[in-house]
């Protein structure tokens, strides 16, 4: 009787028998737990909501639960607090970890299939992008990481220009922006087919299960090392580059050259004399059709740079009006587009982007140039206005950093490369003589500083070996283009 009553006002409904008052029969014992559940429990203040359900779980009768969104309204709705059919505020954690759970499948799901995705790809873009992590949830960053990436792999023409706007116009911490980043990254490079090279996995024996191990992981198992996604396919995408011109400019040199021809390689019966050029034949893949290099130019590409300049203006003429009104306002502080950091992630984007896009119908005649531009600005312009005796101590120039001084070389060496390997520099060569010119000077300008031991801000170590092989990529490229089109850049 006592066990029915209880779970009648567990579920709102009205149930109360007689007698508990009266003396014998176990009755006083029966009065003394009653009034403990009319009281209701208290959980052990060391003890969270989960573990006092599962030690007393009478406290989880007449909780809902949370049912998996079929469609993306009711996944955009689930970020909303107390939007939807049965939600409360009590249910919001539930609700924010099962969209998290299932909103990268359920996006994935519906591309191709009407124009659901479309219709909504901005809400949920703008809904995941400024959700915060107000209770702790596990995997919250991969989670919302992996949603952004296949809302922009899924639906590019929406979910594109909205980060890309997002990133410009919002007021988000530099982690956010990463995320943004991060995001056009991996849709473009998937969108484009290029497969990801994964991370060193560890001896498996020292590896939990998975549901395990990312149960019981720590930010202390991860290796702090460890680069960021767009440094490590920036880091592979320059590689690749180098590489290619260190063996174009190899074949110049006769020794080096037959040196390259032959290996000698172990064989089960003895040695033999292998040509790498027949080798190497065997085991090319054959080129797979883009579909990134369709929307590259108007969707990625061209509204990064554009807001770029947009945004450089508008904060150098910030800076102009308040120069004699102190405090003075500054463009590159710590946290915004503009500080080293951010800005270094935000050239290696582009640089990543383009060598997606080199197959575009732009590339030659409006992505290459307009990026090579742009990084040849980053590094020779200083975001701030303010002359430099009206820095303070300590604070470097804008270009002066080590990252964005290799950041900034990469992106024109990708350019550089791409458009050399489609039409060997003629495009660039003829209709922007000039900016090839500066190329090259800036470039000899940063080897031979090196040569000489400058020390770059914030350099040494692989800061000051990243800028040194980009400087030097960028100059062989260049002068590749000025040998082949020296008598025609003389003509113009």
């Amino acid at each position: 009787m006592l066990a029915a009553e209880y779970i009648a006002r567990r579920l709102d409904q009205k149930l109360k028998f007689e007698g508990w008052d009266e003396p014998g029969q176990g009755r006083e014992w029966c009065r003394q737990l009653r009034n403990i559940l009319e009281d209701g429990f208290v959980a052990s203040p060391d003890l969270d909501e989960e573990d006092a359900e599962a030690e007393h779980p009478g406290l989880a009768i007449g909780r809902r639960k949370i049912a998996k969104p079929v469609c993306l309204v009711l996944l955009a709705q689930m970020l909303v607090s107390g939007k939807g059919e049965g939600q409360d505020e009590k249910s919001e954690p539930d609700r924010v970890e099962m969209a998290l759970n299932e909103g990268a499948g359920l996006i994935r799901r519906k591309r191709g299939f009407g124009l659901e995705l479309d219709e909504n790809a901005v809400n949920l873009s703008v809904a995941f992008l400024n959700l915060k992590d107000n209770y702790d949830l596990d995997g919250f960053v991969g989670k919302r990481q992996e949603i952004l990436n296949a809302l922009v792999a899924c639906c590019p023409t929406r979910s594109a220009p909205c980060l890309v706007e997002q990133f410009f116009i919002g007021e988000h911490s530099a982690d956010v922006r990463a995320a943004i980043l991060t995001a056009l990254v991996v849709g473009a490079r998937e969108l484009a087919g290029l497969e990801e090279s994964s991370a060193p996995q560890r001896f498996a024996s020292r590896m939990l299960p998975p549901a395990l191990h990312r149960k019981y992981s720590t930010a202390a198992d991860s290796d702090p090392t460890t680069p960021s996604t767009i440094h490590r396919i920036a880091a592979g995408v320059t590689r690749q580059t180098i590489d290619r011109t260190r063996d174009a400019n190899e074949v110049k040199v006769p020794q080096i050259m037959r040196e390259k021809q032959l290996r000698v390689r172990h064989r089960p019966m003895g040695r033999g004399i292998v040509d790498l050029d027949r080798q190497s034949e065997g085991g090319s893949i054959p080129h797979q059709p883009s579909v990134f290099k369709d929307v590259a130019a108007e969707f990625f590409i061209i509204p990064l740079i554009n807001r770029c300049w947009v945004h450089i203006r508008d904060e150098q003429a910030r800076e102009a009006r308040s120069r004699y009104t102190p405090p003075a306002y500054r463009g590159d502080g710590s946290g915004m587009i503009l500080s080293p950091a951010i800005l270094s992630q935000f050239l290696l984007t582009l640089a990543i982007l383009l060598h997606a896009a080199r197959h575009s119908p732009a590339y030659l005649s409006v992505l290459a140039p307009e990026a090579v531009e742009l990084a040849v600005t980053m590094e020779k312009r200083s975001a701030s206005s303010a002359s430099p005796g009206e820095e303070e101590a300590g604070d470097a120039k804008f270009g002066t950093k080590a990252n964005v001084l290799a950041s900034a070389l990469e992106l024109t060496l990708e350019a550089l490369d791409g458009s050399w390997e489609l039409d060997q520099g003629r495009t660039i060569g003829l209709d922007h003589t000039r900016t090839v010119l500066a190329v090259r000077e800036w470039a000899q300008k940063v080897l031979g500083a090196f040569e000489r031991g400058l020390l770059v801000d914030e350099g040494g170590g692989e800061g000051e070996n990243r800028p040194r092989r980009a400087s030097a990529g960028v100059l062989l490229v260049v002068e590749e283009v000025v040998a082949k089109w020296t008598a025609a850049m003389i003509r113009f």
